[in-house]
């Protein structure tokens, strides 16, 4: 996967930073499977984007955005999250 291949220097992790944040914009799960995927160092780089996002999502009233926004957090694979 592209996210997987990026990270190994200063340039690809602003790529894969970006290509997170689009995805993030459109489907949050996704774009928690890219973070997951991504080397470590893209964590530090997208974690206040990332942690805003989902947990606008978690409190949402409507149930299924909470749902998905859980579903968000578990792909993350992130243990910081678990406060929501």
């Amino acid at each position: 996967m592209i996210a997987a291949d990026l990270g190994s220097t200063r340039g690809e992790i602003a790529a894969a930073k970006t290509l997170v944040l689009l995805a993030l914009r459109v489907d949050a799960v996704f774009a928690a499977r890219l973070s997951y995927l991504a080397v470590p160092s893209l964590w530090t780089e997208i974690r206040d984007e990332m942690h805003a996002r989902l947990r606008a999502l978690y409190a949402a009233s409507r149930h299924p955005h909470r749902d998905y926004a859980l579903t968000a957090i578990l792909a993350t694979g992130s243990d910081e999250l678990t406060t929501c």
